[in-house]
């Protein structure tokens, strides 16, 4: 599996040949992790409530470095070593949204993620960073309602960007089912309830997100509504989806947000769903 594996990434890879490859370890870890919170105590606070800015991105992966902490010692059955938890394909994915560039501001209005503003802010109006905050922002605001993080949480809200929870009572209210499975996921369910985690979650951020990618080119959204598709796929085969196996599908993405002038083409569906159905041999329930 893991030969073919690498076979079709090679494929998929010489499609997207934009100019190099995606960028989305940082020495064996995702991008910039040593440089995240390791405790919940090293996170902003306010009045003693924990109020981590999600639309930094240290502070979002410090959010997903928390929640591998956490859920670590619930998951020892799904893994032979550290990195064989299921929760680390999300930090990867985040990794290289912003190698790739697709948490700068794709309006063009603000400095937001350019190397040239702040290279750690995720822009509101990013498409990309909208999705990602779904599936960072809801688990973490579940896994600290269900005592995991053992802290009341509320997290910063956006400049000029409405319709982001940002507190477990708001996220319950505006996304009851996507809530509903991360709680049974942190209620030591870990084994029946992740492939349903993983499939609930992005339909939801799919309804806040729609006019977001009216800012890309329709290169760039045809790639991300495959990308968007191929997380049902993920899911529907109850992939595994560990540190080493999350790598083999990200090491392909374009390296960079796909534009018209440049004649990309995003020939990504057919071939991802592929490689998915390849790999199908990892899974985290039957």
């Amino acid at each position: 599996i893991m030969s073919l594996l690498a076979v079709h990434g090679l494929l998929l890879g010489f499609m997207f040949s934009l100019s190099s490859s995606a960028v989305i370890l940082d020495n064996g870890m995702p991008i910039l992790w040593t440089q995240t919170a390791s405790q919940v105590a090293e996170l902003p606070t306010l009045n003693g409530i924990v109020t981590p800015n999600p639309w930094n991105y240290l502070q979002r992966m410090s959010l997903y470095r928390l929640l591998v902490a956490a859920t670590d010692p619930f998951t020892e059955y799904m893994r032979t070593n550290p990195t064989d938890g299921p929760m680390w394909g999300l930090p990867l994915q985040l990794g290289w949204m912003l190698t790739s560039g697709r948490l700068v501001d794709p309006t063009g209005a603000s400095t937001c993620g350019l190397q040239t503003g702040d290279p750690m802010c995720i822009s509101a109006q990013s498409w990309w960073g909208c999705m990602n905050y779904f599936t960072s922002a809801l688990p973490f605001l579940s896994a600290a309602h269900n005592g995991l993080l053992g802290q009341d949480v509320q997290l910063q809200a956006p400049d000029g960007a409405d319709g982001f929870c940002a507190t477990y009572t708001d996220c319950l209210a505006q996304y009851p089912d996507a809530m509903a499975k991360w709680d049974a996921f942190f209620q030591l369910s870990f084994f029946l309830e992740w492939c349903s985690v993983e499939r609930g979650n992005l339909p939801a951020a799919g309804l806040s997100s729609p006019f977001r990618q009216s800012h890309y080119s329709s290169e760039e959204v045809s790639f991300a509504n495959s990308w968007l598709n191929s997380a049902e796929y993920v899911s529907a085969v109850h992939f595994h989806s560990t540190l080493e196996k999350t790598v083999l599908f990200l090491n392909p993405l374009p390296s960079r947000v796909l534009r018209v002038r440049h004649h990309d083409f995003p020939h990504f569906s057919l071939n991802f769903t592929y490689i998915v159905l390849v790999s199908s041999g990892g899974r985290c329930g039957s």
